[in-house]
């Protein structure tokens, strides 16, 4: 319980910080930042995006990689 919560918590705080510094695709990044705090290990760039695109989502690797970099620009 206490995962979800925290995850939770900072996928709150990042929906904010996006928002508020103005990139698009809010959903998206959401879906990706979701689907990155579900990985308890290492997970790639590529296996984040072929787990979004095989659940319907329409992000490709170069998007994926930049939200990446952008999570640990704000300290993910």
């Amino acid at each position: 319980m206490l995962n979800v919560d925290v995850h939770e918590r900072i996928a709150r705080e990042f929906e904010q910080a996006f928002a508020q510094d103005g990139f698009d695709r809010a959903e998206d990044r959401s879906s990706l930042l979701e689907a990155f705090l579900r990985h308890e290990d290492h997970v790639s760039a590529e296996e984040l995006t072929e787990e979004l695109v095989a659940g319907g989502g329409s992000v490709d690797l170069p998007f994926v990689a930049q939200t990446l970099e952008q999570f640990v620009h704000y300290g993910l």
